[in-house]
């Protein structure tokens, strides 16, 4: 188990992350979308079109702040797969 130090320390950077509270958090926030979404995609190249087609749409991709991550998913063919 962690010490009263550490376990705070964690619990205060989940919420930094969550909230988006810092530059950095927004950053890891705009990764953690991206990765989901680039996981999604070649889960539909492999047939799993409809259960995944939430996880491409514009919308999503233009919530992320940093603007080269935006463009390396705006770069990924998604309507191929819709």
């Amino acid at each position: 188990m962690l010490d009263e130090e550490y376990r705070r320390e964690i619990i205060e950077l989940w919420k930094e992350f969550e909230e988006a509270k810092s530059k950095e958090a927004r950053f890891v926030k705009d990764v953690d979308t991206a990765e989901t979404m680039i996981q999604a995609y070649f889960y539909a190249a492999e047939n799993f079109k409809e259960s995944l087609k939430d996880f491409w749409k514009e919308e999503k991709i233009n919530m992320i702040a940093s603007k080269r991550i935006r463009n390396i998913l705006k770069n990924i063919k998604w309507k191929e797969l819709k």
